[in-house]
């Protein structure tokens, strides 16, 4: 904005437009206090704007003041004061109008040379003549008016001192159409992006059910649900040859897409190691370990509980890197935590070394392996699940299908977390050993 008075104009009538506009921006202020988030990201430059334009308001008063009824002054001060004004508004209009352009593409060249104009009419009309510039995001208003007397000079001045606020409102509003449009076409693009992260991730992990129908010798159900659309845990299941099963439990540290790619090449890794190693489960995660160490630039980790069952015998090989202790079913005598061998979790320390350890399953011995997004869901007032509620949920009826006693996990937990909302992945993998076939 640029103030004009007339070569005549009375102290009063000199008071009225700057004294308003202060009043004004005393107000855009507090409302962009009240309403921060309709600014978004432009919060910090029009709170600037506001502040700048009532410092100039005071200003004038001051001026004002200083001058009282002193006409040749007032004369000489408004000179000067006319084209450090149009200087102003043009350096802050352009500043709205780059910086908007630049993030929304609302730039127009017009904007640009009707402001240069405004400059050079402001620095060689006399104070007699009066203009008004403004400027704010993509809406503009110029109005060039020639003051006669005091009485129309008054009148104009309130008539477009309203509609510059009027405009800059719908400015603000249009601006924040234009976001929230901007930021919708963003978000769907992201939410597909991420439906098509989670189904190639899906695709990473076994899906049969049930697994492997032709074998007799066990039972066999896995699944899991991420926090987010894709998740960091990971399950797998594989024959390592016609006799070995190998199992595998594991939580990748961090969520979303770093966590879902870093789940992909351990598991990768993993079943390369068993392959190469088989019933040698520690040498199998130390080469595993190693493998994920190098090039982890991003410090994550990952979990592991990694078991190979002799399906001829029940005899399980087992190395544990930092991961839940499993629950076991025995003799239908119920589930618990069986705690064994126990070690560092994987690809944090190159070498880390391992120690593999050994149970033996009975014909109907369950075992059910998890991640801690199970024990540590939480409801609304923050308590967990955490074990004991576990070990109640599968022993409901140890004897019904390994598909059912997960469902009855499951129910467990989403009675008991209600709508609150959860950050962690939920990952469970039940294993019943029916006995080798004869």
């Amino acid at each position: 904005m640029i103030y004009m008075m007339t070569y005549g104009s009375s102290i009063e009538i000199s008071f009225i437009y700057p004294v308003i506009n202060s009043l004004i921006e005393v107000f855009m202020l507090v409302f962009s206090v009240i309403n921060a988030d309709l600014y978004g990201a432009y919060l910090w430059r029009y709170r600037s704007f506001y502040i700048s334009f009532l410092t100039g308001s005071i200003l004038f008063v001051l001026i004002n003041l200083l001058v009282k009824k002193d006409i040749e002054k007032r004369y000489r001060i408004l000179r000067i004061a006319n084209p450090l004004f149009a200087v102003f508004s043009y350096a802050w209009s352009l500043a709205l109008s780059y910086s908007d352009s630049t993030i929304n593409g609302f730039y127009s060249p017009v904007l640009f040379m009707t402001f240069s104009l405004a400059i050079a009419l402001s620095v060689f009309m006399l104070p007699y003549e009066y203009i008004l510039v403004s400027g704010s995001a993509d809406v503009m208003f110029i109005a060039i008016i020639v003051i006669r007397n005091e009485v129309e000079m008054s009148i104009i001045n309130m008539i477009i001192f309203i509609i510059f606020q009027i405009m800059l409102g719908i400015s603000l509003i249009h601006m924040k159409i234009k976001l929230s449009e901007k930021t919708k076409e963003a978000e769907e693009r992201i939410d597909k992006e991420l439906t098509q992260a989670a189904r190639i991730q899906a695709s990473f992990l076994p899906r049969e059910n049930p697994p492997f129908p032709d074998r007799k010798e066990f039972e066999l159900f896995a699944s899991m649900v991420p926090a987010k659309e894709v998740g960091g845990d990971f399950y797998d299941y594989f024959f390592v040859d016609k006799d070995h099963l190998a199992l595998v439990m594991a939580d990748v540290s961090g969520k979303g897409i770093p966590a879902a790619m870093f789940m992909a090449m351990a598991k990768t890794q993993l079943r390369q190691c068993v392959f190469s190693y088989k019933t040698d489960v520690a040498r199998a995660m130390e080469e595993a370990n190693t493998e994920l160490s190098k090039d982890n630039d991003e410090m994550m980790f990952v979990t592991i509980w990694l078991g190979v069952v002799d399906l001829t015998t029940g005899h399980v090989d087992y190395v544990n890197a930092g991961h839940e202790y499993p629950a076991i079913s025995r003799a239908q005598e119920g589930f618990k935590i069986y705690e064994g061998v126990h070690g560092p979790f994987a690809a944090a320390v190159s070498g880390t070394k391992y120690t593999a350890g050994s149970f033996e399953l009975a014909p109907e011995d369950i075992l059910f392996q998890y991640t801690d997004g199970i024990t540590e869901a939480t409801d609304a007032d923050e308590n967990m699940f955490r074990e004991e509620r576990m070990i109640e949920a599968l022993n409901k009826d140890i004897t019904a299908s390994v598909e059912d006693i997960d469902a009855a996990v499951r129910s467990s937990v989403a009675e008991f977390v209600k709508d609150a909302p959860q950050f962690d992945d939920m990952t469970t993998l039940e294993f019943k050993y029916k006995g080798a076939v004869q």
